[in-house]
């Protein structure tokens, strides 16, 4: 609930700051959030990379993704390079806009979910 008031247009520092606060007990929500999504299991990287995602883009849109369909289907590559096409952000009623920032990401994202860099890379980054 918290992380939907972030995405509604104008978001209030109160409620950013509501959700930083409470992170962690987030982060264990979309956790298993993802783990109801999986059909099987994810190496630590690929695990590390989807939750990632998962805390950006929302579990409503993660369950809806070609990332999660592939991986599901055993395509682990076509899953990883899925990964890159969420790299936009899309306010309401207006085009997609790509942030150098999210497409670093992503590119992170990407590169974990591969093996090749640690899960780490992912926090360094934020």
């Amino acid at each position: 609930a918290s992380l939907q008031r972030l995405r509604t247009v104008g978001p209030q520092l109160a409620q950013a700051e509501d959700v930083l606060r409470r992170g962690r007990s987030n982060r264990l929500l979309y956790a298993g959030e993802l783990a109801d999504m999986l059909k099987r299991t994810p190496s630590t990287g690929e695990c590390a990379s989807m939750l990632d995602m998962n805390w950006n883009l929302g579990s409503t849109v993660m369950g809806k993704i070609e990332v999660i369909s592939l991986f599901n289907a055993g395509d682990s590559k076509g899953a990883a390079a899925a990964i890159l096409q969420y790299d936009g952000v899309s306010p309401k009623g207006k085009p997609t806009v790509r942030p150098r920032g999210v497409s670093l990401r992503r590119q992170d994202d990407q590169r974990v979910f591969l093996g090749e860099a640690p899960p780490v890379t992912i926090a360094l980054n934020k």
